[in-house]
């Protein structure tokens, strides 16, 4: 997932040495808070990967430009984008459809959840929270950033106006 160059500028692309030392030195919220969860779902998949220059091309940037390239590359070689493999995109879309129905469910139950199995480093986290956030984004898009029958500061409570359960 790199980005061609153009011809005039090698660095093209490249942030700012003061954006590279933000980069490294910011920290994130958890993302299993909101807070976090929301810094997640805005900044995934963001970070582009330094552009690909030949070690020629290379000793043609200017000196005081080397170690940024360097230290960019770096860091976007630690924090990879996620690869789109087929059980990525499977597991991707049978979270999304699980969510999905579970959103239209009237009545108890919802479906069962999902559990995504595997050794470790093989990016299970990083793609159900990728389907939930690309969820999210869909959701939000559908109803134009705003669901006005929830409570605030509820995750599932919902008011239910015309819809309320005889008791």
């Amino acid at each position: 997932m790199t980005r061609a160059l153009s011809h005039d500028d090698l660095l093209e692309g490249l942030p700012s040495r003061a954006r590279i030392a933000e980069l490294i030195l910011s920290s994130h919220p958890p993302r299993d808070t909101y807070v976090g969860w929301q810094h997640y779902r805005t900044h995934c998949g963001l970070l582009v990967p330094a552009p690909v220059i030949s070690p020629q091309q290379w000793s043609m940037i200017p000196e005081s430009r080397q170690y940024d390239y360097d230290l960019y590359r770096e860091l976007t070689n630690a924090n990879l984008p996620l690869q789109d493999t087929s059980m990525h995109d499977k597991v991707g879309r049978l979270i999304r459809r699980r969510l999905s129905g579970n959103t239209r469910k009237k009545d108890d139950p919802t479906r069962a959840g999902v559990m995504v199995s595997g050794w470790g480093n093989y990016g299970k986290t990083a793609s159900v929270c990728t389907a939930g956030a690309v969820f999210e984004d869909q959701w939000l898009k559908l109803h134009s950033c705003l669901n006005p029958g929830a409570l605030p500061g509820t995750r599932d409570s919902h008011r239910r106006s015309s819809m309320s359960r005889p008791q």
